[in-house]
């Protein structure tokens, strides 16, 4: 009987935050097996807490995200950690995952194996392999570090910027945009 109650209050709870999504496209709580089984459609915005058992895709993220394979088409705000984290329209806070790839620009800082972003970056990533299409500001620190352009500091074996207005310390470090000195080994700087 007590169980009974319990499943009833669950699919209760779970067809209002349906319900209420549906009506300004806001849920303040998400739960997805894979979509699109989940509480709310993909076009709904999350502001709380999305926890995907496998994978989940909602638009704007605002809050907790966690879970296996998390899928953001719009904006994440607050912090994901995933295994694999996918943002389409850039990153405010931070991604902890295995994989973390974001096709916007990132506030904030990138946390995992590999790291990618096709925007700029105001912050910091951190991985064994950090790709930065556009500029950095703030630091890269991995085994392998490219990004067009930095202002601040890149730490690794391997770094590569066309740009640097900054520090580069590793086994080898390129600044293709230099006048001089371009590729030296240990420290490379540029003010």
């Amino acid at each position: 009987m007590k169980s009974s109650r319990l499943l009833l209050a669950g699919i209760v709870a779970a067809s209002l935050c349906a319900a209420s999504s549906k009506a300004d496209e806001v849920s303040p709580i998400q739960i997805s097996l894979v979509n699109p089984i989940q509480i709310v459609n993909e076009n709904t915005s999350v502001k709380g807490l999305r926890i995907n058992l496998i994978y989940g895709v909602n638009q704007d993220v605002s809050g907790l995200d966690l879970g296996l394979v998390n899928r953001t088409h719009g904006i994440q705000s607050g912090h994901q950690l995933g295994l694999v984290n996918y943002v389409s329209g850039g990153l405010v806070g931070a991604q902890y995952g295995l994989v973390n790839y974001n096709e916007g620009d990132i506030k904030g800082s990138q946390a995992g194996i590999v790291n990618y972003n096709m925007g700029d970056t105001h912050g910091y990533m951190y991985g064994l392999v950090n790709y930065n299409i556009a500029h950095l500001q703030g630091m890269q620190a991995g085994i392998w570090n490219y990004t067009d352009s930095v202002d601040g500091f890149q730490l690794g074996l391997v770094n590569v910027t066309r740009e640097l207005q900054g520090l580069q310390i590793g086994l080898l470090n390129i600044a293709s945009g230099k006048e001089n000195w371009r590729i030296l080994p240990l420290v490379n700087a540029n003010w």
